[in-house]
């Protein structure tokens, strides 16, 4: 469905925005952003002003593979309408401190074709979202990507880190001050102040939808400080382009490290009879044990003629730990 002389919606669209935008500091929930993005989506290069931008919600429902929303998710859509248009960010450019609502208007309506909901970007906005392409310092990527994340950090981590690379740059490794990072994220003083905690809600979370659901490859490691009880106060972050790997194994590199391990035991079984304990094989490396998944599950290692599989896992992992260009992302 089209709404007059708008692009009609489909996953293909970009998302287009200022690097400073997109760095910048704002609180938003996940029905929120959403929103945001396919009103961005119909953005189109040649405005020069906010129009007033309007979808289907059926159109944004297949854009989540649903064939349509139901009441609760409705309700949701209706609740991020009502905090949108009273939130502001804040940029900091160029010793410049500005603050200012992204919104200045929200219509829901209910016609014969559907529900349309009508939007306009405030206008202060504009060096931010429109002309974007003309210049190089912007953020792009398509609805495909961005809109199906289901955690409200993994949307934000993707936001931040998928302006870090792009074709002519592939790949990335940034620190970041831990403190920093949460602002950006807005956690909250208190929230998550245990790191273990912050790692398994936040960052693992994160790495999960991304690596499964988008075009990066990314990865956290923290950096703990000498002294003071091995806090951690800095995070590495490595940041691929999953059409920049170049491994047969990269695929599976979408897996979290418990999941690789989960499959290679299924696959061990299935092949062998063998019960294999994967908390030996914790230790080493996520992409080793993405490799040797690969490996065993495509039959690049005949496993026919092994008789212990759990020893001949530990020293082939071993082995492979010496290899220093296994490790494509590696943070060191």
């Amino acid at each position: 469905m089209a709404t007059g002389n708008e692009k009609k919606l489909n996953k293909e669209l970009p998302v287009v925005i200022g690097k400073d935008l997109a760095q910048a500091r704002f609180s938003m929930s996940l029905w929120e952003r959403r929103l945001l993005y396919v009103s961005m989506s119909k953005l189109k290069a040649e405005d020069t002003v906010f129009p007033r931008l309007s979808f289907y919600l059926a159109d944004m429902a297949k854009l989540l593979d649903e064939s349509a929303f139901s009441s609760s998710d409705n309700e949701s859509i209706k609740a991020a309408a009502r905090k949108l248009v009273s939130r502001t960010v804040e940029v900091n450019e160029k010793g410049k401190f500005e603050i200012y609502p992204w919104v200045i208007y929200f219509k829901l309506e209910q016609t014969k074709l559907g529900s349309i909901v009508t939007m306009e970007f405030n206008p202060q906005l504009a060096p931010h979202l429109l002309f974007m392409l003309e210049n190089k310092g912007y953020t792009k990527f398509l609805l495909k990507f961005a809109l199906p994340l289901g955690s409200i950090y993994a949307q934000r981590c993707y936001e931040l880190f998928r302006a870090c690379v792009y074709e002519t740059q592939p790949n990335v490794v940034q620190r970041v001050d831990l403190s920093e990072f949460r602002a950006k994220l807005d956690i909250a003083d208190g929230k998550y102040s245990n790191f273990s905690m912050f790692r398994r809600r936040v960052l693992d979370i994160a790495e999960r939808e991304i690596n499964q659901k988008t075009d990066l490859f990314i990865r956290f490691k923290e950096v703990k400080m000498r002294g003071r009880g091995r806090m951690v106060d800095t995070i590495y972050v490595s940041v691929i382009l999953k059409s920049h790997m170049v491994h047969e194994y990269d695929s599976y590199l979408v897996w979290q490290k418990d999941d690789l391990l989960d499959k290679l035991q299924a696959v061990v079984m299935s092949k062998k009879g063998q019960k294999i304990s994967t908390n030996a094989l914790e230790e080493f490396s996520q992409e080793s044990i993405a490799r040797l998944l690969y490996e065993v599950t495509n039959e690049k290692m005949n496993l026919s003629n092994i008789n212990n599989v759990q020893k001949f896992f530990e020293y082939i992992l071993s082995e492979w730990a010496t290899d220093m260009g296994m490790n494509q992302v590696s943070m060191e």
